[in-house]
């Protein structure tokens, strides 16, 4: 039986993503909850990135 709580995180935005990734680099759990079938929001499809 796993007693480690769960973090749960609304929104699979930027911050959303940043914030699962460095939850389980600590050694945590958590899950992502988003509304829509793609995640990124408003970086979805987008490239960021600076041009050499």
């Amino acid at each position: 039986m796993n007693t480690e709580p769960v973090i749960e995180i609304s929104g699979a935005g930027l911050a959303g993503l940043v914030a699962a990734i460095r939850i389980q680099h600590a050694g945590g759990h958590a899950c992502i909850y988003e509304k829509r079938k793609d995640v990124g929001g408003r970086f979805h499809g987008d490239f960021q990135g600076l041009e050499n």
